[in-house]
């Protein structure tokens, strides 16, 4: 599994008033272009997690207005989902329908039903979550009487996915609508709720 996150070069625009010529323009520049595109998707890069430093900074007056165009180049640490991408998320709703998640509040996840009843997975009402009966055989080596002896042992286990579970998925299909992302997916891990992948 690899980390999806990338740091990219982008360019952007920003207009402001006249009266943000002052000696902390760069500063006041950086804090504008923070608040108006981090959080936000773009087509070219996916989700802007966060803006670390400008790079560049270039300015133009509008003729037919008061304010003032910059081009400004950040560096920015990003988040595009693609297909065949491997994400982890823990479930924020669980149905028969299947199993919803959602990463940085942008990228929705979604596991239908039918990819994990494939998996034997079965949806359990009762406990709202879906489980799966394992058999697990166990090798046994003992020594008795100076001979090594060994054996095999079954135990059944119950593999359960619940809102206390990080599962890890395959993006099968995505859709982007300019706000964010909503991906089908199929179910690959189970892990213990603190192993998160992003």
């Amino acid at each position: 599994m690899t980390n999806n996150l990338k740091t990219s070069i982008i360019t952007k625009q920003i207009v402001l008033n006249p009266s943000c010529l002052k000696s902390s323009i760069r500063k006041d520049v950086l804090q504008e272009i923070k608040k108006k595109y981090e959080k936000l998707c773009c087509d070219d890069y996916g989700l802007i997690l966060s803006i670390d430093e400008m790079l560049h900074l270039d300015n133009m007056i509008n003729k037919d207005s008061i304010t003032i165009t910059f081009n400004v180049t950040f560096k920015a640490l990003t988040l595009k989902p693609e297909k065949d991408m491997i994400f982890s998320f823990v479930p924020n709703f669980i149905m028969q329908k299947g199993i919803f998640g959602k990463l940085h509040e942008i990228i929705n996840f979604f596991i239908p039903d039918t990819m994990l009843t494939d998996m034997g997975y079965q949806f359990d009402s009762t406990k709202n979550c879906f489980s799966k009966k394992e058999t697990v055989i166990t090798k046994i080596i003992e020594i008795i009487k100076k001979k090594k002896v060994e054996r095999e042992v079954e135990t059944e286990n119950t593999k359960i996915i619940d809102k206390d579970t990080t599962i890890v998925v395959k993006i099968e299909q995505l859709k982007y609508d300019s706000i964010k992302y909503n991906c089908i997916t199929s179910l690959i891990d189970v892990l213990p709720l603190s192993n998160k992948i992003v």
